[in-house]
């Protein structure tokens, strides 16, 4: 009998397990085409998006919620996030520098570089307001 509590114990635990925890790696390379490649990610977190940037907004993770190692070419890159709730962007780029944006496109961030830099990408989706914590986002990545 302890065994079975023993399991549905641990099967309980790891479905409190937070999506925004849920982490993404994606790897590109420049040139990839005029289509977006898009992944899921969920927004939020418990630091505040200014304590890593007075520019930056909303609530993120710890850790990114999307890891994109891109090899460039010389050309753009625009990361772009859609959902149905206000969500914000910080990202670290490869040079260690933070950009952040929120409410570009109506309530959808967006950060884009016209010369993309070659390296890891570490991207975060703030959840802007208590309502956006844990919602879907889908994080696209266009030239």
């Amino acid at each position: 009998m302890s065994y079975v509590t023993a399991i549905c114990g641990v099967a309980f635990a790891l479905c409190l397990v937070s999506p925004a925890a849920a982490q993404e790696y994606v790897e590109l390379t420049g040139g990839f085409g005029p289509e977006s490649h898009n992944v899921t990610a969920y927004a939020g977190g418990d630091i505040d998006g200014s304590s890593i940037a007075t520019t930056c907004a909303g609530m993120v993770g710890e850790t990114p919620q999307v890891t994109l190692s891109f090899t460039a070419y010389g050309g753009p890159l625009v990361i772009s996030a859609y959902s149905e709730m206000d969500t914000s962007l910080v990202v670290q780029a490869p040079n260690g520098r933070w950009y952040c944006n929120d409410d570009t496109d109506g309530l959808n961030p967006r950060v884009n570089w016209n010369t993309a830099q070659s390296g890891t990408y570490r991207i975060h989706v703030g959840a802007v307001g208590d309502a956006a914590q844990g919602v879907p986002v889908v994080v696209a990545f266009m030239e």
